[in-house]
């Protein structure tokens, strides 16, 4: 749990800025790339399902798209970085 420190929230967010993001191989697919943004931003949301200014069904609603999404992100196949479209041409 020593990404929901300030500093490991802000690291993780700051991974997903638009410099970071064109990181992501052209060919990635479009769950690739939601993936990889989910990756970004999931400490944050984590840290906001347990803050208790939000009521409680709020919570609850954020947890179980956590889950949800933690089970789909599993399912997407990882981008190949090294892959260049057209390099073997």
């Amino acid at each position: 749990m020593s990404s929901l420190t300030f500093e490991g929230i802000d690291k993780s967010i700051r991974s997903i800025s638009v410099e970071g993001m064109t990181a992501i191989p052209d060919t990635a697919s479009r769950a690739q790339r939601l993936v990889a943004i989910y990756q970004g931003i999931h400490p944050i949301l984590v840290s906001l399902s347990v803050l208790p200014l939000l009521p409680q069904p709020w919570r609850d609603a954020l947890r179980l798209f956590l889950a949800s999404f933690d089970v789909f992100a599993q399912s997407v196949p990882q981008a190949d970085p090294d892959f260049k479209a057209g390099k073997d041409l």
